[in-house]
């Protein structure tokens, strides 16, 4: 039985009447181009990047709830890899002090915006991902976080190089970065 099966046959994913949920939240499943076409667009000015950041973990907060239930304690951040992963987002990996301290580095390869012939973005563009990690970090467990991204595929990068710390620490550490993406 494969990964999807297991899904299914744990009622964690369902396609019923047109509509696909997993873990009881509707999913698209649409190609990635057409998304790609759109975050580039729209991406490509700083304030719009900043405006995506902002809304997109705010949308995530909204389902704070969901999430901590969903998360059941002691997964820690490999929870919010793992659920990157199992979303098709690309592959990540985390390395941080620890994997109950959200403060770290999320490297993700394959990601299924960066290798898109027709983004070729001259900055990060990886607004919402970030804003969704903000969010489900900031949600399970229980503090406010935010992202940077230092390095992007789409960008030219080989990898996106995602950073997770408080605000303070990231305007400390990242001054330039956290004035483009925050």
């Amino acid at each position: 039985m494969n990964f999807f099966e297991m899904l299914i046959m744990s009622k964690r994913m369902s396609f019923e009447d047109g509509t696909v949920t997993l873990y009881g939240e509707n999913v698209l499943i649409i190609p990635a181009p057409n998304i790609v076409k759109y975050i580039c667009m729209a991406g490509a000015n700083q304030g719009n990047g900043r405006d995506m950041y902002s809304r997109a973990k705010a949308a995530t907060l909204e389902y704070k709830q969901d999430l901590v239930k969903a998360y059941k304690s002691g997964g820690g951040m490999s929870w919010i890899i793992n659920t990157i992963n199992l979303y098709g987002l690309g592959k990540a990996t985390y390395q941080g002090a620890s994997n109950s301290l959200p403060a770290g580095v999320i490297i993700l390869e394959n990601s299924p915006f960066a290798h898109n012939p027709d983004c070729k973005a001259g900055a990060p563009i990886d607004h919402v991902l970030r804003g969704i990690i903000a969010g489900m970090a900031s949600a399970i467990f229980n503090k406010d976080f935010d992202t940077i991204e230092l390095k992007c595929a789409a960008a030219g990068g080989d990898s996106c190089k995602i950073i997770i710390d408080s605000k303070k620490n990231l305007m400390r550490n990242f001054p330039q970065f956290y004035e483009d993406q925050i």
